[in-house]
C-alpha cells in the first residue's frame, strides 16, 4: 500500500495494479522509443507542474481576488453616502434644484474610481507575491507543460491588482504573442484593455476592449463581453464623457448573466443616470438592483434612492409606499436616521404639491415637515442626518419663507451638528453669507436712525421726555401697589439671590459667582474695552455718541448710499434674491452715492433688469452710464460692445504728453524734456503718466545731480507707494539705508575693538609690572599695608621674636658697642678683609655645619617679611672663624623688593 501524490495525498494505490502497469509502461518504452519518452515527459510536466505549482498558485490567487473584491465592494457601497450626487438632496423637493454637479467633475470622478480601486489589502498583496513567485517557478521548471499560458495570465492579473501596470502589460503580451491559439486569449485581451485604461492610454484601450468584445462574442462568453463594456464605460467616465459611459453600461446589462456582475453594472448605471438627473431611468436601475436580492447595505441604498427619485419625479405615493416598507423592515434599523430624513423630505414635497393645487393640507404638510426635521436634528445629533436636517430647514427659510435670520440660525446649527460632513461644509459658507447680511442690515439701520435724528433732533428729546414720563408713571404705579419706593433692578435681584443661596455642590458659598462677574466686568471697563461691539454697547447707539447739531447729514447720506450698494451686491451675487438686489441698488442711486461707485451701480442695475427681462430699462441705464461717465471702464466695455469710439480721457492725454517729453529727452534736450515732464506732473497729478515722468526725471539726475535724484525718489515713494514705477526708488533708498546702517555698525564695531585692545594693553602692562616688580603692584601693596595695620593693631613687638630681625629694612642700624675682652665681630673681620680685584666682597660661606643639623634656607622671603636668621642653632660646632661673636646677629639680607632697579638679586658675598 503506497500513497499517490497525484491524488492530493488521499488516494490509496493497490500494488497488484501498480506492478503490471509499470511492467506495461516499461514494455511500451522498449517498443516505441523516443516518441514514448516525449509523451511521458510532457504528461509528467503537466501533472507535476499542476499539482506542485499551478494548483497552489491558482488557489492563492482566488483567495487574494476575493479579498480585493470585498474591499472594493465595501468602498463602492457606502450606506452613509446613499446618494450619488454631491451633498444632500435638499433642493426644491420635487422638480430638482439649481445646484447641479460639482465643479471639476472629471477630477471628482477620477478620485472616486481611484478610491474604490486603490488600497489593496496587505494580506492580498502577500498572496499575490506568492502567486507571482510560484508561477515564475513553473515557467522555469516546467516550460513544456500545458499550464504556461495560465501562469502568464495569473502573473499579469497579479501585477494588475498590485498596480504595476507596465509589468502586467508585458505579461499579457507574452501570452498573446507566444500562445495565440490558447483558449485564454480573450481573457488576456480583456485584462490588457483594463491595464491600458489604468495607464490612461485611452485610445489604445478602446481598440483593445472592442477586440475583447468581438472575442467574447465569437467564443460565446457573454460575461467577458459585459466586463469589456463595463470597463469601457469607466474609461469614458474618466474622459468626462458621461453620455458614452451610460451607453456602454446599457450594453453591459444586455450581456451580463452573473448576479454580482449585474449588480455592479446596474449600480454604476443608476448613479450615472442620477448624476444626469434622469430620475426615471435612475429609479429603474435601482429597482433592478433590488430585484437581484442584494446584501443589506446595497439593498438599503437601492430602495432609499428609488424612493427619493420617485419623490423628485413627482410620484409621491410610490415614494410613500416605499418608505413605509423600509420603516417596517427590521434589517434597516441601523439606518433609521436616513429613513427619517427622507420622510421629512417627503412631507415637504407633499406641502409643495398641495400648495400648487391650492389644497388646505399644504399648511399641515409644512408643519409635519418642520417637526420631522426638528426630530431628526435633535434625535441624531452628531450624525450626518442631523446636519442634513438643519441645512434643509435653513434652505426652506432662505428660499421659500425669505426669513434670513431663521436661515442663519438653522445653517449655524447644521454647521455645528456634525462637523466635516458635506452639509456642514455647505452650511459654513451659508453662515458666512448671512452673517455678512445681518451685519450690513444692522449698519444700515443704525445709519438710517442716526440720519433721522440729525435731521430731527427734537424728536430725540421728545422721545426721552416721553420715556421719563413713562418711568415716573411706572414708579407711581408700583408705589400704589405697595411695592416700595425702590424696586430692585435685575442685577440687584440676581446678586440678592446669589447672596441668600445655600451652599451646595462644589461651590461652598464662599465665592459669589455674580460678584465675581461684576468684578471682572468692572476690571474690563477700567482697563478699556477692546472689542468694538462691547464699546458700542457700553456707549449706546451712534446717535447717542455724536453731536447731532454739528454732524453733516450729507456725509451720512453718502455712507448710507454705499451701504445700500453693498447690500445690493450681497443680494445679487451671494444670496441670489434679484428683487431685493434691485431695491437696494435703486436706493443707492437715489441717495448721495459717490461718483466712484455710481458707474458700477448703473452697470449692475442694467444687468439686473436684463436678468428680470426688462430690456428697455437695461438700455436706459446703459445710455445714462455712457452719457454721464464716458471715461469709466464700465462705459468703455459698453462702448466696445456697441462699436462706439472710445473718448480720450485724462489718462490718454497724460500719456501723449509723456511721449512728447520722452522724445525730447531722447534727442538730447534733457532740460526741455524735464520741464515738459514737470508740467505734466502738475497738470495730471496722481496719474500713471505722472509716476513715469517722475521716474524719468530722477533717472536723468542720477549721474550729475545725485542729491536731487535722491530727493525725487523719496517724494515719489511717498506719493506713489503702490506704483510699480516707484520700485527703483525703493531699491535705491533701501540700498543707501543699508549702507548707512552697515557703516554705523562697522564704526561701532571698530570703537568696541579699539576699546578692547586698549584694555587688553593696560592689563598686559599691569601684569608685566607685577611680574617684574611685585612690590610695586597695587594689590600686593594693599595686602602688605593690611598686614602692617593688623600687626599695629595687635601691638606686637617684633624684637621679642628671636627669629625676627632686630631692625626692619630701611631702619638705621643700632650703634655698635664693643667690649674690651670681646673678639672682633664678623663685620669687623669682613671690613678688614681685602676686596677682590673687581671690588666685590668675597662670598659668604653658607656651608651647613657638620652633624645632623638641617640645611639653612637662604631664600629671601617674599614681600616685606623679615629676613631669615641663618645663625646655626646652639649646640652645633662650626669651624674656627665661622662662629659669630656672642650677642651679635648676622645682618639681614636685603629683600627682593628693596633691590635697586635693574638688579634681580643681591650680589653674592664671599667670605674670606
Amino acid at each position: 500500500m503506497i500513497s499517490s501524490r497525484f491524488c492530493n495525498g488521499s488516494c490509496i494505490v493497490n500494488t497488484r495494479i501498480l506492478f503490471p502497469a509499470l511492467l506495461l509502461t516499461a514494455t511500451a518504452f522498449l517498443l516505441q522509443g523516443c516518441a514514448v519518452w516525449e509523451f511521458v515527459d510532457a504528461r509528467w510536466q503537466d501533472t507535476t507542474g499542476y499539482f506542485n505549482t499551478y494548483y497552489n498558485a491558482s488557489k492563492l490567487y482566488r483567495e487574494a481576488e476575493a479579498e480585493i473584491t470585498e474591499n472594493q465592494t465595501a468602498k463602492l457601497i457606502d450606506p452613509q453616502q446613499a446618494s450619488a450626487r454631491m451633498g444632500v438632496d435638499l433642493e426644491d423637493f420635487g422638480s430638482g434644484g439649481d445646484d447641479g454637479p460639482a465643479r471639476k467633475e472629471q477630477e471628482r470622478i477620477r478620485r472616486e474610481i481611484e478610491m474604490v480601486e486603490s488600497g489593496t489589502p496587505s494580506t492580498a498583496i502577500v498572496k499575490l507575491d506568492k502567486v507571482i513567485e510560484k508561477c515564475s517557478r513553473l515557467l522555469v521548471t516546467y516550460p513544456g507543460s500545458m499550464w504556461v499560458d495560465n501562469a502568464l495570465l495569473l502573473i499579469g492579473k497579479s501585477y494588475y491588482h498590485k498596480h504595476e501596470g507596465l509589468r502586467a502589460e508585458r505579461k499579457f503580451h507574452e501570452l498573446l504573442d507566444g500562445y495565440p491559439e490558447s483558449s485564454l486569449v480573450p481573457e488576456a485581451i480583456l485584462w490588457l484593455g483594463k491595464t491600458y485604461v489604468r495607464l490612461e492610454k485611452y485610445d489604445t484601450a478602446e481598440d483593445v476592449l472592442e477586440r475583447a468584445v468581438q472575442e467574447g462574442i465569437e467564443s460565446g462568453d457573454p460575461g467577458l463581453v459585459a466586463d469589456a463594456y463595463y470597463e469601457m464605460g469607466k474609461m469614458y467616465l474618466l474622459m468626462n464623457d458621461r453620455q458614452e459611459a451610460v451607453k456602454r453600461y446599457d450594453l453591459a446589462t444586455d450581456y451580463a448573466r452573473d448576479r454580482d456582475q449585474r449588480i455592479k453594472i446596474y449600480l454604476a448605471l443608476a448613479r450615472e443616470y442620477e448624476r444626469l438627473e434622469d430620475n426615471d431611468k435612475a429609479a429603474a436601475a435601482y429597482g433592478e438592483i433590488f430585484k437581484l436580492d442584494p446584501a443589506t447595505d446595497l439593498a438599503f441604498i437601492a430602495e432609499l434612492n428609488y424612493a427619493k427619485l420617485k419623490r423628485q419625479a413627482g410620484d409621491l405615493d410610490e415614494a410613500s409606499n416605499t418608505m413605509i416598507n423600509m420603516l417596517e423592515n427590521p434589517m434597516y434599523l441601523d439606518y433609521d436616521g436616513k429613513i427619517q430624513l427622507e420622510i421629512a423630505h417627503l412631507y415637504y414635497a407633499y406641502h409643495k404639491k398641495y400648495l400648487a393645487e391650492g389644497d388646505t393640507l399644504a399648511r399641515d404638510a409644512f408643519q409635519a415637515a418642520m417637526e420631522q426635521y426638528t426630530f431628526v436634528d435633535t434625535t441624531f445629533k452628531g450624525k450626518e442626518e442631523a446636519s442634513d436636517a438643519g441645512f434643509a430647514k435653513g434652505r426652506i427659510f432662505e428660499k421659500d419663507i425669505l426669513d434670513y435670520d431663521k436661515a442663519f440660525e438653522n445653517y449655524n446649527k447644521a454647521k455645528t451638528s456634525a462637523p466635516g460632513t458635506p452639509s456642514a461644509s455647505r452650511a459654513e459658507g451659508k453662515v458666512k453669507i448671512f452673517g455678512e447680511y445681518r451685519k450690513l442690515r444692522n449698519q444700515i439701520s443704525m445709519k438710517d436712525t442716526t440720519l433721522f435724528y440729525v435731521l430731527n433732533p427734537d424728536s430725540l428729546r421728545v422721545r426721552d421726555s416721553l420715556r421719563a414720563i413713562a418711568d415716573s408713571l411706572e414708579q407711581e404705579q408700583r408705589l400704589a401697589r405697595g411695592e416700595g419706593e425702590k424696586e430692585l433692578s435685575e442685577q440687584e435681584r440676581m446678586a440678592e439671590r446669589f447672596r441668600r443661596r445655600r451652599p451646595h455642590g462644589r461651590n461652598t458659598g464662599r465665592i459669589n459667582p455674580w460678584l465675581r462677574e461684576l468684578e471682572q466686568q468692572q476690571t474690563a471697563e477700567a482697563s478699556g474695552l477692546q472689542a468694538t461691539a462691547q464699546a458700542v454697547q457700553a456707549a449706546g447707539p451712534e446717535y447717542r455718541r455724536i453731536n447731532l447739531e454739528t454732524t453733516d447729514p450729507d456725509s451720512l447720506r453718502s455712507v448710507l448710499a454705499s451701504l445700500y450698494m453693498e447690500m445690493g451686491w450681497q443680494m445679487y451675487d451671494r444670496i441670489g434674491h434679484i428683487d431685493s438686489a434691485r431695491h437696494y441698488y435703486q436706493r443707492a442711486l437715489d441717495s448721495r452715492l459717490s461718483d466712484t461707485l455710481r458707474p458700477q451701480a448703473m452697470y449692475t442695475m442694467a444687468a439686473i433688469e436684463r436678468r428680470l427681462g426688462n430690456e428697455e430699462a437695461a438700455d436706459r441705464y446703459d445710455d445714462q452710464l455712457i452719457r454721464e461717465y464716458p471715461t469709466s471702464r464700465y462705459a468703455h466695455s459698453l462702448m466696445v460692445l456697441r462699436g462706439l469710439p472710445l473718448p480720450k480721457g485724462e489718462a490718454a492725454m497724460a500719456q501723449e504728453a509723456y511721449n512728447d517729453a520722452a522724445v525730447m529727452m531722447e534727442r538730447g534736450n534733457i532740460e526741455g524734456g524735464v520741464a515738459m515732464m514737470r508740467s505734466l506732473i502738475d497738470e495730471y497729478p496722481g496719474s500713471e503718466a505722472a509716476a513715469k515722468a517722475t521716474l524719468a526725471i530722477a533717472m536723468a539726475f542720477e549721474e550729475r545731480r545725485g542729491d536731487e535724484a535722491l530727493e525725487i525718489y523719496r517724494e515719489m515713494v511717498e506719493e506713489y507707494p503702490e506704483s510699480p514705477y516707484s520700485q527703483r526708488g525703493k531699491d535705491i533708498l533701501a540700498a543707501i539705508e543699508n549702507y548707512e546702517q552697515r557703516s554705523a555698525q562697522r564704526e561701532q564695531e571698530e570703537k568696541a575693538r579699539t576699546e578692547a585692545e586698549r584694555k587688553a594693553q593696560e592689563e598686559r602692562k599691569r601684569r608685566e609690572l607685577r611680574d617684574r616688580h611685585p612690590l610695586l603692584d597695587e594689590e600686593l601693596k594693599q595686602k602688605r599695608d593690611e598686614v602692617r595695620e593688623k600687626e599695629e593693631e595687635e601691638k606686637q613687638d617684633p624684637s621679642l621674636d628671636e627669629d625676627f630681625p632686630l631692625r626692619m629694612p630701611g631702619d638705621d642700624p643700632p650703634p655698635e658697642e664693643k667690649e674690651e675682652d670681646e673678639p672682633a665681630t664678623e663685620m669687623e673681620v669682613e671690613s678688614n678683609t681685602p676686596l677682590s680685584p673687581d671690588n666685590t666682597p668675597p662670598p659668604i660661606d653658607v656651608t651647613p655645619p657638620p652633624g645632623d643639623a638641617p640645611p639653612i634656607d637662604v631664600t629671601p622671603p617674599p614681600g616685606d617679611a623679615p629676613p631669615i636668621d641663618v645663625t646655626p642653632p646652639p649646640g652645633n660646632t662650626s669651624p674656627p672663624g665661622d662662629t659669630p661673636p656672642p650677642g651679635r646677629r648676622t645682618p639681614p639680607r636685603t629683600p627682593p623688593g628693596d633691590l635697586p632697579p635693574g638688579q634681580d638679586s643681591p650680589p653674592p658675598i664671599e667670605k674670606k
